[in-house]
């Protein structure tokens, strides 16, 4: 190993044990641990604590560690497969999905089941897809959060549902504060309000 090779390595586990979801006493003691090559005991003298303490406390960051190299890999993962598809119905949106099915182990947010639905619906089509949106309705997270509205409406106007799609559209618009997500979400508005519009009412025909 050169001496380059030895700085990166040695930049990689600075950044390792100083990543943010950590706390900064933990950040410190592993540190301590994996730089130093200090011992448990003497770390937990460096923090007055007992050396039981201190041995949960870095099970604990390991722990917390794992999850987020976990959950990095798995995203990394799921990227690769957008990047190695020239377009979307090339994609494979089965790995895709199975891909969120075992990020979602880790980590159980919304956000998550929320990209997962979408997935679905490339995967399986629109109504498979909404199903798996609407089954999230209720979660506070997503209830304030624009792209649930507006992937939900995408579903809907996609299923014919156009009347149910505006009011997704509308209820997506009042949420956002992005203003090229605004213009983008106004005119879909437009389109499913003007479908809707020129749709047949119930049991004409054409």
């Amino acid at each position: 190993m050169d001496d380059g090779e030895f700085v990166d390595d040695r930049l990689r586990l600075i950044f390792t044990c100083c990543h943010p979801s950590l706390a900064l006493d933990a950040q410190v003691a592993l540190t301590l641990r994996t730089l130093c090559g200090l011992e448990t005991e003497a770390i937990a003298r460096a923090f007055f604590a007992s050396a039981s303490t201190m041995a949960q406390g870095l099970a604990l960051a390991d722990e917390a560690l794992r999850e987020v190299a976990g959950h990095y890999t798995l995203q990394a993962a799921i990227a690769a497969e957008h990047c190695r598809a020239a377009t979307a119905d090339a994609t494979n949106w089965q790995a895709i999905v199975s891909w969120y099915d075992l990020l979602r182990t880790i980590d159980a947010s919304p956000v998550v089941a929320l990209n997962r639905a979408a997935a679905v619906a490339m995967r399986d089509g629109p109504d498979a897809g909404l199903r798996a949106v609407e089954a999230l309705a209720g979660s506070a997270t997503l209830d304030a959060h624009p792209l649930f509205h507006s992937s939900r409406a995408d579903l809907l106007r996609r299923t014919g549902r156009l009347e149910d799609a505006a009011n997704a559209y509308r209820q997506a618009l009042a949420l956002t504060t992005n203003d090229a997500e605004r213009r983008f979400l106004e005119r879909r508005l437009g389109a499913a309000s003007a479908d809707v519009t020129s749709a047949p009412a119930d049991g004409l025909t054409q």
